[in-house]
């Protein structure tokens, strides 16, 4: 609000906001979101799945647990409220969920399937699975969410839905742009597909 007081340019990331004078850039978490759960209905029950998310007021969070849980129920789930956690965006938090919850869950039904809020998150659940001697991906199933660096290098690689971090940067810096040089034009949101890159943590 101060920066449109001052008329300078505004370009939110990762939020949508319908005002004069402001431009948003924003990160479609929902395709992705239904590829991962789809992919993972394939192989797993959907009473058997899991979305483990980070903060729940978080903007990313909220859309990646509603993209979850619709697509579940689309498929005739009646979703459990155990069926999504919210956490941090932490590997600890990952382990911490997957130490108890693995405990609990009865691998001779079948396996279990999770979609994690981040990779991180991913990451900490697939550590405590190999503590508990847990096989992945034939007893459990694991998604993360980013496609950061590290996991097409853990082993078993890491399946993910892959956000597009340099077309976001892009799309704010080209926004910039088109409102300096015109500054009374209508604001206008540009939103940017997510899509799920299947690895070995998921097959």
């Amino acid at each position: 609000k101060q920066a449109l007081a001052m008329e300078l340019p505004v370009v939110l990331l990762d939020m949508e906001r319908n005002e004069p004078g402001v431009d948003c850039v924003v990160v479609d978490n929902a395709p992705g979101t239904r590829e991962a759960a789809t992919h993972l209905l394939t192989k797993v029950p959907g009473e058997r799945l899991y979305f483990v998310g980070g903060p729940k007021e978080n903007f990313d969070t909220q859309r990646r647990a509603a993209a979850f849980v619709e697509t579940l129920k689309a498929r005739g789930t009646r979703v459990r409220k155990d069926q999504t956690v919210y956490g941090s965006y932490a590997v600890e938090w990952g382990y911490k969920w997957a130490t108890a919850a693995l405990k609990e869950l009865n691998f001779k039904a079948g396996p279990a399937g999770v979609l994690a809020g981040n990779d991180e998150i991913a990451l900490g659940i697939l550590q405590a699975a190999q503590d508990a001697s847990i096989k992945v991906p034939e007893q459990l199933k694991i998604v993360g969410f980013d496609d950061t660096r590290l996991a097409s290098l853990v082993r078993p690689a890491l399946s993910t839905v892959r956000v597009p971090l340099a077309e976001v940067g892009a799309a704010a810096i080209n926004a910039l742009a088109s409102r300096v040089a015109d500054p009374g034009r209508a604001g206008k949101a540009v939103h940017l597909p997510t899509h799920l890159v299947v690895r070995q943590s998921s097959v």
